[in-house]
């Protein structure tokens, strides 16, 4: 069969897929997988339906392994205290307020009771001492399930965990942590240790810091040895590939030893084969990572085949290795890495050769040098754009420049280490020749990086666009053919597709809404409103409690996510850091045309910031108060309710009760935004205005038990209830609020259970969407996507007809003449 695992690491990959999003039952699955190895049999017998028949069971396949990969032996012990013992396998990060290590349980000490089991966890460790690799060690503490993203988009911590084979985290400080030995490293792990200590140690002594920081990286393939400002430089300018070990590394040291082999007169299968030993070696001591993994399998095959006269294709072999790499371990399709090297190979494999043809119609030279580099940039363009919202326009050139650099480096550093076993004084001749060479490529990315200012900014637009995007290109570039039928035939589908995308442009351009997104920004506020022409912020998160930067990792990522560099406005309720700090970062990074708050507080550090900053970034910053409108469009407005000319920081005691208070009028529905103000405020509030029917409040101060009054509730009577709120000591939300939300039937939303959570108002009504929620079943997927689904098949089965129809009307028009 030709390309067996391209047939089959396809339908794999979409049983991880489903697998890892849906809820599947496994003994089904193990059922229908039984009665599609069956049915296998048959149609192998029959010669009939066999390739549909394996597709399906590998579907299937793809299922149950991915079931068996996120199944932990510790699941029956999340949030639970308990007592471990195991050995510390790596350093994964150290700071001043703690450090992080993999460790390998063994045993597990519970209700009196010992279970032997062998699985890693994240132990984050508290203290200033720092634990070794090696160390045997006994932790008490109280196992955590690492968090999800709870906006779309944004870092799956959890899900980047279990790439990495970790269900669970603990943390622990000195007084819960006992050290038992510290000898019992693995054989295997002081090989890895004594050659990374090695390669770092020969580099330290013969390069200029930076340069050492480099080499380091390229050879160990870990971006950990960069500070953040390179890492930032190679990111932008698109080299990060350069910095993670990968084909062009395993290329440059097989061909490098296989040089030498052939120089010392080595027979040429032994020259193979010890090439070959020596890239496993070496892709064992850097710790398997995939791209490597998937280099030297490909590489193994290649020359082996060579080697035995066997017949090689390349699309075969890659998919071989993808297909060995996700068997053992499933959720490695989730990793960027893994994406991002498989997805480059694909693109050498597949566009080099049309684009190679395309561009020698001009320049046979030209086509040479870019072919492959332009391959890979349009390949990557729709993986970088989902993963970093940014696209490297001047990628092409730093590749061009800065890819042979680097190899030639990468071949002098190699012979630098070797020689440094035998010699000395070479050493540093060559640390010196390749510290010239270094400087240079500093200087060369230096002088690009001035201008990476017109990098792209490109929104995350999911998997179906991603598979689009494949699809278009290979259709146009004619690797696929999509023309089965016969040319006229396929010109009549070809413009029904047009009508049919035409008429679904049109529908987005002409059907308006108004969608409010209460982001999960833990314990703070945001919210991000968008009309047919405006995108404005009401508040923007923040924290006084921990250096977490939630404007930075949580507000702009989100906005970026979304394609969003500029907002018309940002409504600040008050100036404390739950509510505001946030800002600070989204002036820094993105476009603001006004700021609106309704006060100021000059004796308020965080304040003062923001004034400086959005003088410096021309910003314009109004004050506004109650009774002020804003128009929005025709079919929204903004009208303020709190604070009053009167109020001010002088005048009022406590600083949430001057919080802005706005009321969102979209659609004719009401929408009611209360920063932190309490019963003082409330009351006022009520007092001066005909609330009449809210359809959804923002609950006033986290549902404390300062808010919310009955008052306020009797006079609002909203149907939906958005708390924002994350883990805290202040006990908010409140149970006496919650109950009385339930009183007047309000549906109470939360941030902590939902996650983000979306309403998208119109003239038919209310429509909510929460980010958190059980994983879907196949039913649910149907039902949601019930007109997708009926207009698909609504389009196959008119498309089938009308080419019948088409047939049929040609074959009597040729008969009557």
């Amino acid at each position: 069969m030709k390309r067996l695992f391209l047939l089959l690491v396809i339908p794999f990959i979409i049983g991880i897929y489903i697998s890892y999003n849906l809820v599947v039952d496994r003994i089904t699955a193990i059922i229908v997988a039984i009665l599609l190895v069956a049915g296998l049999v048959i149609s192998f017998v029959l010669e009939k339906g066999y390739n549909l028949v394996l597709f399906v069971l590998f579907i299937f396949l793809g299922m149950i392994m991915t079931l068996n990969s996120v199944k932990s032996d510790l699941d029956n012990f999340y949030d639970k205290d308990l007592v471990i013992e195991g050995v510390i396998e790596n350093r994964t990060a150290l700071n001043e307020d703690k450090s992080t290590y993999v460790v390998k349980v063994n045993r597990l000490f519970y209700n009196n009771k010992l279970l032997n089991l062998e699985e890693k966890i994240l132990l984050n460790y508290y203290d200033k001492e720092i634990l070794d690799v090696g160390y045997k060690i006994r932790v008490k503490g109280r196992l955590l399930l690492p968090r999800e993203n709870t906006n779309p988009g944004l870092f799956n911590y959890r899900l980047y965990l279990q790439t990495k084979d970790i269900h669970t985290t603990l943390n622990s400080d000195s007084s819960s942590l006992y050290i038992i030995s510290k000898d019992k490293t693995s054989q295997k792990q002081i090989l890895r240790l004594k050659f990374q200590e090695k390669i770092i140690s020969i580099l330290k002594n013969t390069l200029d810091e930076k340069n050492s920081r480099i080499m380091s990286s390229i050879i160990l393939g870990q971006d950990s040895f960069l500070d953040e400002e390179t890492g930032t430089r190679f990111r932008e300018l698109g080299l990060s590939h350069i910095l993670a070990v990968s084909g062009l590394h395993i290329g440059i040291i097989y061909l490098f030893i296989a040089k030498i082999l052939k120089l010392l007169g080595t027979d040429k299968k032994f020259s193979v084969i010890i090439s070959l030993i020596i890239i496993w070696i070496y892709a064992f001591l850097i710790g398997f990572p995939a791209s490597v993994l998937r280099s030297s399998i490909m590489f193994s095959i290649l020359s082996l085949s060579a080697l035995f006269y066997r017949r090689y294709d390349s699309i075969n072999t890659l998919s071989f290795a993808a297909l060995l790499l996700i068997m053992i371990r499933p959720l490695w399709i989730f990793d960027v890495g893994f994406q991002l090297s498989f997805v480059a190979t694909t693109s050498i494999i597949i566009l080099t050769p049309r684009i190679n043809c395309l561009l020698s119609i001009y320049s046979k030279t030209v086509a040479r040098l870019l072919s492959s580099l332009i391959a890979v940039q349009i390949g990557l363009f729709p993986i970088l754009a989902y993963h970093f919202n940014s696209y490297a326009v001047i990628s092409l050139m730093s590749n061009l420049i800065l890819i042979p650099i680097f190899s030639f480096s990468l071949v002098l550093c190699f012979i630098l280490i070797i020689v440094s076993i035998i010699f000395i004084n070479p050493i540093f001749l060559l640390g010196y020749l390749l510290n010239i060479i270094l400087n240079a490529a500093n200087f060369i990315i230096d002088t690009l990086y001035k201008f990476s200012f017109i990098n792209l900014s490109l929104p995350s637009l999911g998997i179906r666009f991603i598979l689009l995007f494949y699809l278009v290109l290979l259709a146009g570039l004619r690797i696929i053919r999509i023309d089965f039928f016969k040319p006229k035939i396929n010109k009549l589908i070809f413009n029904y597709m047009i009508l049919v995308i035409l008429v679904g442009f049109f529908n987005v351009i002409i059907f308006n809404e108004t969608t409010l997104e209460f982001i999960d920004v833990g314990q703070g506020d945001s919210c991000l409103v968008s009309t047919k022409d405006k995108v404005f912020l009401i508040d923007t998160g923040g924290t006084a409690f921990s250096k977490f930067d939630v404007g930075e990792r949580i507000v702009l990522p989100f906005l970026v996510k979304k394609g969003i560099n500029r907002l018309d406005a940002v409504f600040i309720s008050h100036f404390h850091e739950d509510h505001a700090e946030g800002l600070i970062s989204l002036l820094n990074n993105i476009k603001i045309d006004n700021i609106f708050i309704g006060y100021e507080n000059t004796e308020n550090e965080l304040f003062n910031e923001i004034m400086h900053l959005s003088n410096m970034s021309n910003t314009k910053v109004f004050k506004i108060y109650e009774n002020d409108s804003i128009y929005l469009d025709n079919n929204n407005f903004i009208k303020v309710l709190n604070p009053s000319y009167n109020m001010s920081i002088d005048t009022i005691s406590n600083e949430n009760n001057l919080s802005m208070v706005l009321n969102l009028i979209s659609y004719n529905k009401k929408i009611l935004f209360t920063g932190d103000i309490e019963k003082e405020s409330e009351y006022k509030i009520i007092n001066n205005f005909e609330l009449g029917k809210i359809d959804i409040i923002k609950a006033p101060h986290h549902g404390s038990s300062t808010s919310s009054t009955p008052e306020l509730l009797k006079a609002a009577s909203p149907s939906y209830t958005v708390i924002q709120v994350g883990k805290n000591n202040f006990g908010h939300p409140n149970t006496e609020v919650l109950d009385r939300y339930k009183q007047i039937g309000a549906k109470v939303l939360r941030n902590d259970e939902n996650g983000l959570i979306t309403f998208r108002i119109n003239n038919n009504g209310i429509k909510i969407h929460t980010y958190v929620k059980d994983k879907p079943t196949i039913n649910d997927i149907i039902i949601k996507y019930r007109y997708e689904l009926l207009f698909l098949f609504i389009y196959i089965i008119s498309s089938y007809f009308m080419c019948k129809i088409y047939a049929k009307f040609s074959f009597n028009l040729r008969n009557s003449m």
